[in-house]
């Protein structure tokens, strides 16, 4: 039996934040996000290291991974690490050159920019 990448992030997913029946477990949410690489599954490890286990040097490597594989919002999600400067220093041009990626193929990414930007 084969596992697709959509199954292994579900599962992933589910142990992540605690779904139905299923525990949250941070440690086999990992396991499952790391089973079948892809860039969405990078992109989500990222978040739940930022987000969950708030080590931004640690998401910073799986967004920079996601954003390898060419995965939109793996590049929404670095720019927003740059145009935040959590874990690196900040740095809007580095921020914009990864959002014009992301809007490439998802218009509503670069909306934070824009927004932000207006405020500054």
């Amino acid at each position: 039996m084969t596992l697709d990448a959509n199954s292994a992030e579900q599962l992933g997913l589910a142990y992540q934040y605690g779904s139905g029946s299923v525990k949250k477990d941070l440690d086999t949410a990992i396991r499952w996000f790391t089973a079948v690489p892809s860039g969405r599954s990078y992109r989500l490890l990222g978040d739940l290291y930022k987000d969950d286990l708030k080590n931004a040097a640690v998401a910073l490597k799986w967004y920079r991974l996601s954003a390898d594989m060419n995965e939109p919002r793996g590049h929404e999600a670095l720019g927003n690490v740059y145009d935040d400067g959590v874990g690196v220093p900040q740095d809007f041009p580095q921020a914009m050159k990864h959002y014009l990626v992301a809007a490439d193929k998802l218009p509503g990414a670069i909306t934070r920019t824009r927004r932000d930007n207006q405020n500054r």
